[in-house]
């Protein structure tokens, strides 16, 4: 065997090494994703128009997004996550505020799985589950979690919670995600929030009231929003690896079948 056939099967090695490796469950790296709530349940917005750089669709009430964003988080016993958990992180954006005591947010469950298959811990207070239920004109959702407080959760880590089976574990944080059902106006959400504009003049301490706008039509200071394309999975480190090695290693390979 030549030494160009020789090179040419260690490559074609190294590369199948990779994709077994991506195939191989890790437990040294969490599988994650992000999304963000921008899209609200308003599309006429009776002349209003948003802000320059603003291009979500505004709560209903002609306040504009982002309003929060969602983080999971696959737990792997070493990331401050029960291993097989998901925990779910939801950081309202600054002068807004979550609420809801019919359901302040709500999400899905995947493959199979129903509320009875997985139980909740709530790293935030003033939180319960509340069931499934229709979250404004986004569609029916499995899984809402209810907040009584006005004005509400602000900020980073305004709603913790961890998810976990109560028979076996979680594979992946795709396991919560699903979009809504039934009927949707506004589109289908994998996520979903009950948001509220919250009032500088009170010190944020109570929500925007209503207001009358210059075609007579009457807005509120609340709303609700969803997520829009669907949330980004982040990148493993074994798959950032395999496409790092295969950028690498292609060139040289072309290079030698050019010298056959």
């Amino acid at each position: 065997m030549s030494l160009r056939s020789r090179a040419l099967w260690g490559i074609t090695f190294a590369l199948v090494v990779l994709f077994v490796m991506v195939g191989i469950p890790s437990t040294a790296f969490a599988d994650s994703m992000s999304t963000t709530l921008g899209v609200g349940n308003d599309t006429s917005m009776s002349g209003s128009v948003p802000p320059t750089g603003i291009t979500s669709i505004a709560n209903g009430n002609g306040y504009y997004g982002p309003y929060a964003t969602v983080d999971l988080l696959l737990g792997n016993g070493s990331n401050g996550v029960a291993n097989g958990a998901i925990r779910v992180t939801v950081n309202v954006a600054s002068g807004y505020g979550m609420f809801g005591s019919q359901g302040a947010f709500a999400f899905n469950l995947a493959n199979g799985l129903t509320a009875a298959d997985v139980n909740i811990a709530f790293g935030t207070a003033g939180y319960a589950s509340a069931g499934a239920g229709q979250m404004s004109a986004f569609g029916k959702f499995e899984y809402t979690i209810s907040d009584g407080n006005a004005p509400g959760h602000t900020g980073p880590g305004a709603l913790v919670f961890t998810l976990a089976k109560n028979t076996g574990t979680f594979s992946s944080v795709n396991d919560i995600v699903e979009l809504s059902t039934g009927t949707a106006a506004g589109g289908y959400g994998n996520f979903a929030i009950k948001i509220g504009k919250l009032d500088p003049a009170t010190g944020n301490t109570s929500f925007v009231a209503n207001i009358t706008n210059a075609d007579g039509s009457i807005t509120q200071g609340t709303g609700f929003a969803r997520d829009g394309s669907g949330p980004k999975p982040v990148p493993e480190p074994t798959s950032l690896l395999m496409l790092g090695s295969g950028l690498l290693l292609a060139p040289l390979a072309r290079k030698l079948l050019r010298r056959r």
